[in-house]
């Protein structure tokens, strides 16, 4: 997947989510490391399927979307894709 620069948030655009436990695991997996690439998050959500990645990108995209995060891409020389971080 090739890096997409991010869109504008938008209140219109925002999707209403539940704070579950798997989401309050990431905030607080977030709060401990200051940078952190999704593959971090697979590792430690255990999300080794496409869909269980799907669902791990799609709550960071929540966070991200509501303003709880940060996303930035990652400089890797030799790279083709730069893969996104988050502060």
């Amino acid at each position: 997947m090739a890096y997409m620069k991010d869109t504008a948030r938008n209140e219109d655009d925002l999707t209403a989510f539940r704070l579950t436990e798997q989401r309050k695991g990431i905030l607080k997996f977030l709060h401990r490391y200051s940078y952190l690439r999704t593959s971090h998050f697979y590792e430690v959500f255990g999300a080794f399927t496409e869909g269980t990645k799907r669902s791990v990108r799609r709550m960071l995209h929540d966070f991200w979307q509501h303003g709880y995060l940060e996303r930035e891409p990652i400089i890797e020389y030799g790279s083709q894709v730069a893969p996104l971080r988050y502060v």
